[in-house]
């Protein structure tokens, strides 16, 4: 149509000649790769820049199978933070990301030091993805991706990472 001295031109697009080849099963392979390329990245940062404690043992070789992530040391690694003014990451609450092995031995503990799931929360809060519960001060997300030590304890223990972090952390 011609109004004045412009042209005006429509047209449609099929929105199925867009996206021609697209293939869904292949744009899923690419996303979690990526993930697991970003989450690597994040990983190899946090491991060359932070400081290592282990649970009963003085050095990572000295770590035995019954030496588990307990919750006297994840008390202890926030009054450390605290210490040091290192400011949370969720409010109150600074991160934790375990690898689900140490999750299944921390979650089995009772009585005072038992876990405290999402749904019982006291606060309605966001629960963020992976995020297993609050515990000792810590907001808790399990991730597979937690780095393993294969045969690093003793004898052919394998040690895990567990990571503890605040605001700004990476």
């Amino acid at each position: 149509a011609e109004q004045g001295n412009a042209i005006i031109l429509s047209a449609k697009v099929r929105a199925d000649t867009l996206l021609v080849g697209f293939d869904p099963d292949v744009a899923n392979v690419l996303a979690y790769n990526m993930v697991d390329s970003l989450d690597t990245l994040a990983r190899i940062a946090l491991d060359s820049s932070g400081d290592e404690n282990y649970t009963a043992a003085t050095t990572e070789a000295d770590i035995a199978a019954g030496d588990v992530l307990t919750s006297a040391l994840a008390r202890r690694r926030h009054a450390e933070l605290r210490g040091l003014n290192v400011l949370p990451l969720f409010g109150e609450y600074y991160a934790a990301i375990v690898h689900p092995d140490v999750a299944y031995d921390i979650k089995a503990e009772t009585g005072d030091s038992s876990w405290t799931v999402p749904t019982r929360y006291n606060n309605v809060e966001r629960i963020f993805q992976n995020e297993i519960g609050v515990h000792a001060g810590f907001r808790w997300m399990e991730s597979s991706r937690a780095k393993i030590n294969t045969d690093a304890g003793a004898g052919t223990v394998d040690t895990y990472t567990t990571y503890f972090l605040g605001d700004q952390c990476l």
